[in-house]
């Protein structure tokens, strides 16, 4: 499975939470993990198109940052 994690800014609850992870599954993520008190998000996925989740989650009026992206199978 892949993962891609990104900083997100502009989550304030647990609704944020579930618009993002709602989003993310919307576009093919399998799970997704947000902490919120660093608001690192982390989604996991099969083949998504990384670019289209940023901006996706952007258009809902939070900002979202890539920090990296890797397979879990290669760790």
């Amino acid at each position: 499975m892949k993962v891609l994690v990104v900083r997100l800014a502009g989550l304030h609850c647990g609704s944020c939470l579930n618009t993002i992870e709602r989003i993310s599954k919307e576009l093919g993520a399998i799970k997704v993990d947000i902490e919120l008190s660093t608001m690192i998000g982390k989604i996991y996925y099969e083949s998504i198109d990384e670019e289209t989740v940023i901006d996706t989650i952007e258009q809902y009026g939070y900002r979202a940052e890539k920090l990296a992206s890797y397979d879990e199978c290669e760790l």
